[in-house]
């Protein structure tokens, strides 16, 4: 498994699609129960066949993320062997900048704002995550280790800026304050500088050595008597260290 994952799988943060697989192989044991050399290399043959034949079966921008192994069963001389990959795949085309018709409710999974109603389930925190991590590259025959994170960054000194072009919190992420519904809409222009901001904090934060890997930004908010209100994003920056991988075959 660790040489099947090691040599395909290249996770990253471009795709949302995900398809899961599974088949079984069967596998010759010894009288000492034990598998030989060349009955491993066989069966390892047979379990990239199957996952190939998965992965091409789907279209489009893809990539296979993980392999995993489980013994289902020894008997009869042999071991059977159930594998489960997971390939993700994209259903979109990445843009790096929000565009003319990306208005989004702040928070709590509002979806757009524009008056459409569109994409109820997703709001301005996670596009701003998805939107972050589009521009984090991925490492061609790399994976990363020694993993490390910012923790939950909230409005805090920390984060702080000088002021705030549109009229919200001195932060370089989301925060707003008063009475009333308190549910704003954050326009295209909003949500570009924002996206900036959360480049600005991992690259604030990055340890010497190590590489961002992923974005997290999330919704939050303070529970006030009506009608105040105290709403927020909080940001979390994850970054390893890249270490060298052999280099995928050409075709799984």
């Amino acid at each position: 498994m660790s040489t099947v994952n090691e040599t395909y799988a290249r996770a990253d943060n471009f795709r949302d699609v995900v398809h899961v697989d599974s088949s079984v192989i069967s596998i010759t044991l010894s009288e000492n129960n034990t598998i030989s050399v060349s009955d491993m290399a066989t069966a390892y043959q047979q379990m990239v066949d199957s996952i190939s034949q998965h992965y091409y079966l789907i279209t489009g921008d893809k990539g296979l993320i993980f392999v995993d192994l489980e013994v289902v069963s020894t008997q009869n001389g042999q071991v059977t062997i159930k594998i489960t990959d997971l390939v993700t795949a994209t259903s979109y085309t990445p843009s790096y900048q929000f565009g003319t018709t990306d208005y989004w409710f702040w928070g709590w999974a509002g979806g757009k704002c524009d008056g459409s109603g569109q994409n109820v389930g997703q709001d301005a925190a996670d596009k701003l995550a998805q939107h972050a991590n589009w521009s984090v590259p991925v490492l061609a025959q790399c994976f990363y280790t020694d993993i490390s994170e910012t923790g939950w960054l909230y409005p805090n000194s920390s984060i702080s800026t000088n002021s705030n072009p549109y009229g919200y919190g001195a932060y370089l992420v989301y925060q707003h304050s008063g009475n009333g519904s308190g549910n704003d809409c954050l326009s295209p222009d909003v949500m570009n500088y924002y996206l900036d901001c959360l480049k600005i904090i991992g690259s604030n934060f990055k340890p010497s050595g190590k590489e961002i890997i992923k974005y997290l930004c999330q919704d939050d908010f303070t529970v006030l008597d009506a009608p105040a209100y105290y709403h927020c994003h909080k940001a979390n920056i994850r970054y390893g260290v890249p270490i060298s991988a052999p280099a995928p075959a050409n075709d799984l």
